[in-house]
């Protein structure tokens, strides 16, 4: 990128992102460290790992979707208030990589089930066939500028999705609709709640009031949504929240 596009635009890309990165690391990686020890303990048993891998996706869905969402949303008025004028051109990118975030962060869990398995050598053939998608889709997106190596980055980590899906179906015999069921919530919710967010944006466009006002209603229509229409999956999180809380107080 720094070769073709220059160096202007590889600071920009790397500005941009650190958001695909920061819930991958935050987020993604701590749900490893816990699932890799779990997966390997119930490894013979396809039915627990099912369950486990069922909360786990759940819990990060939930988690990540409705927060990367909303950064996508307000991220013209994130960089403005945090990098200043010089780094707007960062904000699309920003869009495009948080959705993209998203997607990798929950499915950051695929290598760590694989190998907490015993299914390393799977595990690598994915990771090569992942490695040769993305640096094509970046090859392709040079030929439309910074957006399109952003937008071939994202394209190509959602079209590997429905090959993790499959893996993980026939790793634990949790099936592909399944599967979408359980992201189908989150994704229906951060719907709404983005286009709130972005009417008020066009109604707000002072930095500070549109970045707080938004998340406020992020918050609320995505709460709303979910109690409407996914009660059953939002008791569910909010019990997972509450177990997580038990286990982190000491005693």
């Amino acid at each position: 990128m720094g070769r073709f596009l220059g160096v202007a635009s590889l600071s920009l890309y790397g500005m941009a992102y650190r958001v695909l990165v920061v819930p991958v690391q935050l987020i993604g990686q701590t749900v490893n460290r816990v699932m890799f020890p779990t997966f390997s303990r119930i490894a013979s048993d396809k039915e627990q790992v099912a369950s486990k891998l069922k909360a786990s996706m759940s819990l990060l869905g939930l988690c990540v979707i409705p927060l990367m969402a909303y950064v996508a949303c307000a991220a013209p008025a994130l960089v403005q208030l945090v990098l200043g004028d010089d780094w707007r051109a960062a904000a699309p990118l920003m869009s495009v990589l948080a959705v993209g975030g998203a997607r990798e962060t929950i499915f950051y869990i695929t290598p760590t089930l694989m190998k907490g398995m015993g299914r390393a050598g799977l595990n690598l053939k994915y990771e090569l066939v992942a490695t040769a998608a993305q640096v094509g889709g970046i090859l392709i997106g040079l030929q439309f500028g910074l957006l399109g190596v952003a937008v071939g980055y994202a394209v190509a980590g959602f079209a590997l999705t429905p090959v993790l899906m499959v893996l993980q179906s026939r790793l634990c015999g949790l099936t592909v609709a399944e599967q979408l069921r359980i992201l189908w919530p989150p994704i229906h919710a951060s719907v709404w709640a983005s286009g709130a967010c972005l009417l008020l944006g066009q109604a707000l466009p002072g930095t500070v009031l549109e970045l707080a006002l938004g998340l406020v209603l992020f918050l609320l229509v995505t709460a709303l949504v979910l109690f409407l229409f996914h009660r059953t999956a939002l008791h569910s999180f909010l019990g997972q929240l509450r177990r997580l809380a038990r286990r982190s107080t000491p005693a």
